[in-house]
């Protein structure tokens, strides 16, 4: 089952994600603050993923897996020496025709347009 869904845990917004199995998936994790952002991609016992960066319209990561049981994602921002919980919101799962995609935007609290980092998964059918 294909679901994005955000969840609020303590101090933390995560988005849960299921995508299909035994698809090849790939995703981008794009930057547009200047503050410090981090993203991480894990499951309930292990970090599969953790990118970091910052600027506008920067590539800060890339991946390409299978992702045979769900997982989340958490998106953090480096405010002086502590690292906080960014808003999250999402998109899909989107199709159109046989390409597939999933969104995780995220907002730091520097402004509101929820771009601070964007995170897009994509899939054939």
């Amino acid at each position: 089952m294909t679901y994005v869904q955000v969840d609020k845990q303590a101090d933390n917004e995560i988005a849960k994600i299921g995508l299909p199995n035994n698809v090849s998936v790939s995703g981008t994790i794009t930057a547009h603050s200047s503050f410090t952002q981090k993203v991480t991609l894990f499951t309930d016992s292990q970090e599969l993923y953790v990118f970091e960066g910052r600027g506008e319209r920067v590539l800060i990561g890339s991946l390409q897996n299978q992702f045979d049981s769900p997982f989340q994602v958490k998106v953090e921002h480096q405010e002086g020496d502590k690292w906080l919980g960014s808003s999250l919101r999402t998109g899909g799962p989107y199709s159109i025709g046989s390409s597939n995609f999933l969104i995780v935007v995220a907002e730091s609290g520097d402004d509101s347009d929820y771009n601070d980092i964007v995170v897009q998964f994509s899939w054939k059918s």
